[in-house]
């Protein structure tokens, strides 16, 4: 993740994007342990572990879809262009 929010600073400006990366990290460190104690009360204790591995089996999916579109819409316009 860091690779691209370096990619994208180089466009927009290192100093804001970086920012931005370091907020959205700070708030999951911040609220991460919170929620999951919370579930671990009115759950179980495997509660937030199954929920952390949906939230990242949903991410994947959610990423490789992002991917498999952007193949696509690249593919498109390369037709369009030739």
């Amino acid at each position: 993740l860091t690779a691209l929010a370096v990619d994208e600073g180089r466009s927009v400006g290192m100093g804001s994007v970086m920012g931005v990366f370091n907020f959205a990290m700070s708030i999951g460190q911040s609220f991460g342990p919170v929620v999951a104690g919370y579930m671990m009360d009115v759950g179980t204790l495997h509660a937030p572990f199954y929920f952390a591995g949906a939230f990242a089996l949903g991410g994947t999916l959610y990423f490789l879809h992002a991917m498999v579109t952007s193949e696509r819409r690249s593919l498109r316009d390369e037709r369009r262009t030739s």
